[in-house]
């Protein structure tokens, strides 16, 4: 999945985060990478809240905000609102809320975490 920013396009790929350019998406046209930010780990998902970019990986930081024009680990917030994440997949910012799927060994747990705890 992508996530639409106002002139970019950034996407979570193996080798790190994929960044293209809006106005050069077309269809029928292949995508053309404007820029590969570096990443650590192999991230899963990300998403944007108020200019943040967040990142859920395979790495120790399970869940990170970083720097939308580095890559860098910016805070870890594996631990996040009382809740330690122990496999964090797909999530989602919306309504002041993260939404994260969670591969517990118990199974799949979605949490619902006011936004106010990403300080």
């Amino acid at each position: 999945g992508g996530i639409l920013l106002p002139r970019a396009i950034a996407i979570a790929v193996t080798a790190g985060i994929d960044v293209f350019a809006l106005g050069d998406i077309r269809e029928g046209v292949t995508l053309k990478r404007v820029k590969q930010l570096a990443y650590r780990n192999m991230p899963y998902a990300l998403d944007f809240y108020k200019g943040r970019l967040f990142v859920t990986s395979n790495g120790n930081e399970k869940f990170c905000e970083v720097d939308p024009e580095t890559g860098n680990i910016v805070k870890d917030y594996t631990t996040v609102g009382g809740i330690t994440l122990q496999a964090p997949e797909k999530f989602c910012i919306r309504r002041s809320t993260l939404f994260i799927v969670d591969r517990t060994k118990d199974g799949p747990c979605l949490y619902a975490i006011p936004t106010r705890e990403l300080k």
